[in-house]
């Protein structure tokens, strides 16, 4: 069982509610000044991607883990500031402490926005749907953030060779461009034809196929170039992907929605889908 099934498991499990204390009328007040940081702080902050998080938002992310009942299970908390390059926030278990980095630009949002980052982290953690209140103060946050943000070219990635997280399609074991061609002939009248596909440099975890807008590439897991996977999987994995660059990614009220009513009802065309998920699911 790997850490991240053991924390669902034990995070299933009934737990007595835990009591919440009273207000008292002088929590009322508006909460103390934030301490000065210290100079390890302050050299951290100046010369390093990753540094202390406030405080204020460190105890903002410390309700957010109480809420799911980790520390009752042996979960700590470890938090920090990481400067990404856009407004990404991430979050991991290992050694049964739960790593939340937030994007520095956040630094200055109040603690209730902060919290909702860390409510949304730990939900996807949990395999549960974020909540609409919670997402909904993320992206204001983030609409008002977009102007600090510098926005970078994409880097264009060859075609032939890709880059050092992404190499050509021709696998050991299954040719990706072979497959394209065919699934792009049979089902799709050439729509494909122009876009690139890859395989990841090394075998990761998360995904089995990725599709990305700018720069159109198709990009499958490693870990499926193996003799114990039959054709049949790759291609249904490479058919999803294609269906994306196919049918587009509608927007609904703000939110992106890949995977609407009319892709699942595409996607169950390809012949062998039930068998290749799974197969997918016992891989």
């Amino acid at each position: 069982m790997s850490e991240q099934q053991q924390l669902l498991f034990e995070n299933a499990l009934t737990l007595p509610p835990k009591a919440i204390a009273p207000v008292l009328p002088h929590q009322w007040l508006d909460p103390p000044e934030e301490p000065k940081p210290t100079k390890h702080e302050k050299r951290a902050k100046a010369n390093g991607k990753e540094y202390p998080v406030r405080p204020s938002h460190r105890l903002a992310l410390e309700r957010a883990l109480d809420s799911y009942r980790l520390k009752l299970h042996g979960y700590q908390l470890e938090t920090a500031y990481y400067r990404y390059t856009g407004l990404s926030h991430t979050i991991r278990i290992r050694d049964r402490k739960v790593f939340v980095r937030i994007s520095h630009y956040f630094e200055d949002q109040p603690e209730r926005v902060v919290e909702a980052v860390g409510h949304i982290l730990l939900r996807k953690l949990l395999s549960m749907r974020p909540l609409k209140k919670e997402v909904e103060l993320c992206r204001a946050a983030e609409q008002e953030l977009e102007d600090r943000v510098p926005h970078r070219p994409s880097k264009k990635v060859d075609p032939e060779e890709g880059n050092r997280h992404f190499v050509a399609g021709e696998g050991k074991v299954h040719d990706l461009h072979e497959m394209k061609a065919r699934l792009c002939e049979r089902y799709f009248s050439g729509q494909c034809a122009d876009v690139p596909v890859f395989w990841t440099a090394k075998r990761v975890r998360g995904y089995w196929g990725k599709y990305f807008q700018n720069p159109t590439r198709i990009v499958i897991n490693r870990r499926l170039d193996s003799p114990r996977v039959p054709g049949y999987v790759v291609e249904s994995v490479l058919y999803h992907e294609i269906l994306h660059h196919v049918l587009g990614i509608p927007v609904v009220n703000g939110r992106r929605r890949p995977h609407s009513r009319k892709f699942r009802e595409a996607e169950r065309r390809y012949p062998l889908f039930k068998e290749a998920e799974l197969f997918l699911k016992e891989f």
